[in-house]
């Protein structure tokens, strides 16, 4: 029953963070480029944690589920739904999408500031490509749907024009080829709240790095915030997009992988969860 639930609820604040299994390691803000809060977890994630919780405990007691209504409204934390999966690239539309964007590279010794960002230095390194195409047009990605989580996926691809280097930078120089992408639906978000997702990203085989670009639109407004970052391997991850106003706003993430091994041959693995609307996490 809801008082089994009221019990769990309070054990959980009175514990703290540390009584939450498989977290992601740490949570990364959008604005400025490079906040992070390292070892701290995602107000997003507590509550979703202790959403689910509830639910499990409710579930147990009563041998009924817990409505979405009740549990969101006691916890504050929204789950997004999926309105499209597209596995097939779109080179143009990810070259429209981080055209001017600030690139954020992890995972590279001595990473340049690229070009479109705000403390860039003079010359600088492209952040962005003039084309996202692989060798064979229609080359196709993977995409696939676990409940709530996705993973994308751009496996051996040769890139096309992999010899037409931007930039000298091994980080920044090489090509890259624009993979599968996910949108989804619309939900209310309220002004001061974050649109929170939590990321993963799978090794690849020859060193290649994956890209991913994560924009968070509005109906009113078009893109309010972004998140446009490249590297290697990653453990769980969180990423939080800043709502300016309440509005009704969905996500899209969209999958590209750079040729960090300069072999023309592209690939990358990434998976997301918890994509959820709820309170910013405290500075």
């Amino acid at each position: 029953n809801m008082c089994v639930a009221s019990v769990m609820f309070v054990l959980l604040l009175h514990h703290g963070p540390h009584v939450l299994a498989g977290e992601p390691d740490y949570v990364e803000k959008s604005e400025p480029a490079d906040a992070s809060l390292d070892g701290q977890t995602s107000k997003c994630i507590l509550q979703t944690k202790m959403r689910q919780s509830i639910a499990q405990v409710s579930q147990e007691a009563t041998n009924t589920v817990v409505e979405e209504s009740e549990s969101t409204e006691t916890l504050g934390s929204v789950p997004f739904g999926w309105k499209a999966l597209q596995p097939m690239p779109d080179p143009e539309m990810y070259k429209t999408k981080v055209h001017g964007k600030c690139l954020k590279i992890f995972d590279c010794e001595n990473a340049p500031i690229p070009c479109d960002c705000p403390d860039a230095p003079t010359p600088c390194e492209p952040g962005t490509k003039d084309t996202y195409e692989f060798g064979v047009s229609g080359f196709p990605g993977q995409i696939t749907q676990n409940g709530t989580d996705i993973e994308m996926t751009i496996e051996g691809g040769v890139v096309k024009k992999c010899h037409d280097h931007s930039g000298h930078h091994l980080c920044t120089k090489h090509a890259v080829a624009a993979g599968p992408y996910a949108t989804t639906n619309l939900l209310e978000v309220k002004k001061g709240d974050v649109a929170s997702y939590a990321f993963k990203a799978h090794k690849a085989s020859d060193n290649d790095n994956y890209e991913l670009f994560a924009g968070l639109y509005s109906d009113k407004s078009g893109l309010v915030d972004y998140q446009f970052h490249r590297g290697d391997a990653t453990n769980w991850k969180t990423f939080e997009l800043a709502s300016p106003e309440t509005a009704q706003y969905y996500v899209e993430f969209m999958l590209a992988s750079y040729d960090r091994s300069g072999g023309c041959v592209v690939g990358s693995k990434i998976n997301i969860k918890d994509v959820v609307a709820c309170q910013a996490s405290p500075v």
